[in-house]
């Protein structure tokens, strides 16, 4: 993901198409990919909303889902679109190693979230943290890589309630790896009477124009319950959160429906979506779901003792191959759909002294590779799947790497347990291959840190 440098505009609902009023839309615009975060103000709270999507640039594929929102303070919260970080892969596809600017503002905010300093100082730290994140993760790929592209920068949004200034606002910072770290002021609200602001950061070229009432034509994509809660949000009436919330909601799913197709953007934006609302007070996650494990889940587990049997001599087998930089066995036991459309058996099988050789050029090493129980065993249709976590040290150019990710396991009524690795597992290889996937369950997150 790219970002160019960011330019505020306001712009003003026309032809009283909402309201007798005006509702001021105030958006960093950028050529930012796979990335939309949303924010409302209304009746002294705040909304802040962004996307899951990790897009790849070059291709507009998925690879994976990202938090771009985290409460850094009791009532503020910091975004991020733009520059997401690199996926280095080896010969056959797979990621080796991956950087992450969401993941590294997730670390800064929660450092924040305790400090006792001024609010202004928690944002600079924040935004001093990931910008030397962005630079030292450029800087390492062109190492590894030799021929790194360029990548402009990222943008950070902060949003909330300053208690010294009794207000709330929206801050923004562009992180472009140079030293001088600037924090700008978007907007400012002192009381339930100011203009209701929608604030995009991101891909916002399609909504701002369907909210600016340029072009009529679009109107007839909204919801009557769309406009009702416009009319609710430029008054001083409440608004209860659900109806907040699927009002966000609806305007993700106009992007994703729209944008792309009208030409504004490449509408690489994906859920799952997170709200939060900020208050004077405190900060709420609206749409946190429950990921634990349900009881019928921890029940199942007990009785597949005996596929807890088959599934770690698989992976004790896989760490022996991994510790040796030998690919052969992950192959061998692959998802056969999967597999075969990566070229089939075959093809990977005869690319592994090629991969090898690849990984000693990248000073690559295993130091352990280790999966972790309990595994959770989840019932589709037909099928059984197997999550199986592991956790694993290398060094890539003399630095240790850390990380934790899980192995998907598969067995089809009547086979064997085949796998694939977490980093495979995106949404649209859930829809392809295993659309039976329990949609309630959400997989564990691949994380990786540099020691």
């Amino acid at each position: 993901m790219q970002a160019t440098k960011s330019k505020i505009f306001l712009c003003k609902f026309r032809n009283c198409w909402l309201i007798g009023g005006f509702l001021i839309l105030c958006t960093i615009r950028q050529s930012s990919l796979a990335s939309l975060v949303i924010m409302i103000y209304h009746n002294e709270t705040m909304y802040i909303a962004g996307d899951s999507a990790g897009t790849m640039y070059n291709t507009g594929e998925r690879k994976h889902t990202v938090q771009k929102v985290y409460p850094f303070a009791d009532n503020c919260c910091a975004s991020i679109t733009g520059f997401a970080g690199y996926d280095l892969t080896n010969s056959a596809g797979e990621t080796g190693f991956s950087m992450s600017l969401p993941e590294a503002l997730g670390v800064a905010c929660a450092q924040q979230l305790t400090n006792s300093v001024s609010l202004d100082k928690k944002m600079e730290l924040i935004a001093t943290y990931v910008n030397q994140a962005f630079t030292r993760y450029y800087d390492q790929t062109r190492k590894w890589t030799g021929n790194a592209e360029n990548p402009e920068g990222a943008l950070l949004q902060f949003v909330g309630y300053n208690a010294e200034k009794n207000c709330f606002f929206v801050n923004s910072c562009e992180l472009d790896r140079t030293n001088a770290i600037q924090i700008n002021l978007v907007k400012e609200y002192r009381g339930p009477t100011d203009p209701t602001p929608i604030t995009c950061q991101g891909e916002a070229k399609f909504l701002q124009t369907l909210l600016s009432g340029d072009k009529p034509e679009l109107l007839n994509l909204l919801s009557d319950k769309f406009t009702d809660t416009a009319q609710q949000l430029i008054s001083t009436e409440p608004v209860d959160d659900t109806s907040v919330r699927n009002f966000i909601l609806e305007m993700y799913s106009l992007h994703t429906a729209n944008s792309a197709r009208l030409g504004y953007s490449q509408g690489w934006v994906g859920p799952p979506y997170r709200i939060f609302k900020i208050t004077k007070q405190n900060v709420v996650e609206l749409t946190s779901e429950t990921t634990t494990a349900t009881n019928s889940i921890l029940s199942t587990n007990q009785l597949h003792a005996d596929d807890d049997k088959v599934i770690d001599a698989v992976m004790d087998k896989l760490t022996k191959g991994f510790m040796a930089n030998d690919y052969s066995y992950a192959f061998e036991v692959m998802y056969t759909p999967i597999i075969e459309s990566m070229g089939g058996k075959e093809k990977l099988l005869a690319m592994v002294p090629a991969l090898k050789e690849q990984m000693s050029q990248l000073q690559i090493s295993m130091i352990s590779w280790e999966s972790q129980k309990p595994y959770t065993y989840l019932k589709g249709n037909g099928r059984w799947y197997a999550v199986i976590p592991y956790v694993s040290e290398m060094t890539m150019s003399g630095q240790k790497v850390r990380m934790s990710g899980f192995q998907l396991g598969i067995k089809n009524d009547g086979s064997e347990w085949q796998f694939v690795n977490g980093d495979k597992v995106t949404s649209d290889i859930l829809d392809t291959f295993f659309p039976d996937f329990p949609k309630d369950f959400e997989l564990p997150k691949t994380q990786r840190q540099i020691e």
